[in-house]
């Protein structure tokens, strides 16, 4: 398995041609087609005046286009385009809804609120993430990111969501220099993990060639995101790989509770699969 075929999100955002250079580097290292979808909602650009409803999204996009197309030539990409230019956030979810689910990656980034008219609805990554069926990789808004899944920690639960993430996350850690499996308060799912909560993952991942290093974190449940970040930032971890999901690997959190508080507060990329 390997990633042959992926997708980045753009936008009028600052941070957008940051994750635009990651998502060429990757492509690069793995000899994948490349596509560009910029992808803005404005409900102001409709109105009936306007001889181009979305004239001011166009011009933006022009510009992204050249950039993104430059830049991927300069690595020898192949690349593809799409724009998606909507009036409400709904519309733009679905119209990159229906990209992702073909493409092998999503690439995808964090937003601040507020941060333009023209916007990107906040729970973007979620609703992707939950609903195109594919790995989606997301860059946070603040920080550089020289590397990408060089030291990858895996948040192993033994759940469905889990084991997922491990296996659309397998191109990523066939190339890491290092490989950290680590199963969080794992008496809490005893019933998942069974006994021995890192040896039959530890097995699959070296069948494939992944020697993976096990750890087990003890925090009180309600610190488990907080210990799982911080532990990012202690290792020098450049991709956290966990499924998006909540519910079963960190215990009394609502559903959906654990993914929704990594996009808000992660400051490494993370591998997201549901």
């Amino acid at each position: 398995m390997t990633y042959r075929d992926l997708l980045v999100h753009l936008d009028g955002s600052e941070q957008s041609e940051a994750r635009a250079a990651i998502a060429v580097e990757v492509a690069r290292a793995f000899g994948a087609v490349l596509t560009g979808l910029y992808g803005e909602s404005d409900p102001h650009v409709l109105v009936p005046a306007s001889r181009d409803p979305a004239a001011s999204l166009h011009t933006v996009a022009e510009r992204i286009e050249t950039a993104f197309r430059r830049r991927a030539a300069a690595a020898g990409i192949d690349t593809n385009w799409l724009t998606a230019m909507t009036v409400n956030d709904t519309e733009l979810i679905k119209r990159v809804l229906f990209a992702a689910r073909h493409a092998d990656l999503v690439v995808l980034g964090q937003h601040r609120d507020g941060e333009r008219t023209a916007s990107v609805p906040s729970d973007l990554i979620e609703q992707i993430a939950l609903n195109c069926g594919r790995p989606v990789l997301c860059i946070p808004s603040v920080g550089r990111f020289p590397t990408v899944a060089a030291r990858v920690l895996v948040a192993w639960n033994g759940s469905r969501e889990a084991a997922r993430a491990v296996n659309d996350a397998m191109p990523f850690l066939l190339r890491a220099e290092r490989v950290r499996l680590l199963a969080i308060n794992p008496d809490h799912s005893r019933d998942a993990y069974g006994e021995e909560p890192f040896a039959p993952m530890q097995r699959h991942l070296a069948s494939h060639g992944v020697i993976a290093q096990c750890e087990t974190l003890w925090v009180q449940d309600s610190d488990v995101i907080e210990g799982l970040l911080s532990r990012l930032g202690d290792e020098g971890i450049d991709l956290l790989v966990m499924g998006a999901h909540g519910h079963y690997g960190f215990p009394y959190l609502y559903r959906g509770g654990g993914t929704r508080q990594i996009l808000r507060s992660m400051t490494t990329p993370v591998l997201m699969s549901y």
